[in-house]
């Protein structure tokens, strides 16, 4: 009996440890994701040895190791809870010309239910969706909506990488870009809102550290890095959003915001997980929306499951003229500068 706690307390408490290790292999970079569901199982890890084991050097051993694991997973995830700051600020009063609301959605290409998802979109009446693991089934499925959202950019792929960009507004400089793998788009575009204001906004999904996707995290790390890069030297307010395959609290999303400069508004309101739809345990926040400090919060929601493995979500954001975006024309700093070369000569 006294095994069937030792082991297991033994195991997670050290693989608490494991995502030190800076190696982008997938076995490394996953247990990065589970975090709150290792909290739990820690805890009642801890609770069986008080319970169960007699004083001993093993059960102090344990009680020490489990302590401090459990405080270093409430110590990552906790920006994320009620109880942190909040990142994004509140808007207090709203201009609705300077305002964009945003539909972020990874559709599972092999999900069949289209309508749900046109409906979903009706109903919530966004200004921008980006819909991603779109092919051409769901290119041809969704034409309809061009008659509400006459900008688009659309590269469909049948690979789950393709990208479907429907706005209200006026866009300009619209691309399609291939920042690190031939096969695996993002989107760059300028959104003018209705206030006349330009935004930049990119739209990204990388491919997740999971064989048999991707065997490392060196693609998907490298891709953050070059968007964040981007986004710190561009001269106008920016939105970076997408199925980023990895989850907020992750090694390379904290330097991905520091490389950025941008602000997460999920920070001090919850997890707002979008994957994954069908497992209740099994969810982590991997769809992103990233914006400048001169953007407010006006409301931030998960929305209903639509036939996909993964969750919308619904941002909205009001543009602050009186709020100068964070600006840097040094680049990359030392350090991460060494470890965006690290993973360039990686690939």
């Amino acid at each position: 009996m006294e095994w069937l706690v030792i082991i297991p307390s033994l195991v997670l408490g050290l693989g608490t440890f494991i995502p030190f290790i800076k190696e982008d292999h997938w076995f490394f970079r996953l247990w990065e994701f589970p975090r709150p569901q290792l909290l739990l199982i820690k805890f009642i890890c801890l609770v069986s040895v008080i319970l169960i084991l007699e004083i001993s050097v093993i059960k102090i051993g344990l009680l020490i190791l489990l302590s401090g694991a459990l405080f270093y997973q409430l110590k990552k995830i906790f920006p994320y809870t009620y109880f942190a700051k909040k990142e994004s600020k509140w808007i207090k009063k709203g201009i609705e010309n300077n305002q964009i609301s945003l539909l972020i959605f990874n559709v599972y290409m092999y999900n069949q239910k289209f309508q749900k998802t046109f409906d979903l979109i009706n109903k919530e009446n966004p200004d921008i969706v980006m819909l991603v693991e779109t092919d051409k089934k769901w290119q041809q499925a969704l034409a309809r909506l061009k008659t509400t959202f006459p900008y688009t950019i659309e590269y469909p792929l049948d690979n789950t990488y393709g990208i479907l960009f429907y706005s209200k507004f006026p866009l300009q400089n619209a691309k399609v870009n291939f920042l690190v793998e031939d096969d695996i788009p993002s989107i760059f575009t300028q959104i003018k809102l209705n206030s006349g204001k330009w935004i930049d906004f990119y739209g990204i999904h990388p491919t997740p550290p999971i064989p048999p996707e991707n065997h490392r995290s060196t693609e998907r790390d490298i891709e953050l890095i070059l968007v964040g890069k981007k986004a710190i030297k561009s001269k106008n307010p920016v939105i970076i959003a997408g199925d980023l395959n990895d989850v907020a609290w992750s090694r390379n999303s904290r330097m991905f915001q520091k490389i950025s400069g941008l602000l997460d508004p999920r920070k001090g309101r919850g997890f707002f997980n979008t994957f994954h739809a069908d497992y209740f345990f099994a969810r982590w926040p991997l769809d992103h929306i990233f914006h400048s400090n001169n953007f407010l919060l006006a409301d931030i929601k998960r929305l209903p499951d639509t036939g996909s493995d993964h969750f919308p979500i619904l941002t909205k954001l009001q543009y602050n003229p009186e709020k100068e975006k964070i600006q840097s024309n040094s680049g990359l700093s030392g350090k991460y500068a060494e470890v965006l070369e690290e993973k360039l000569e990686a690939l």
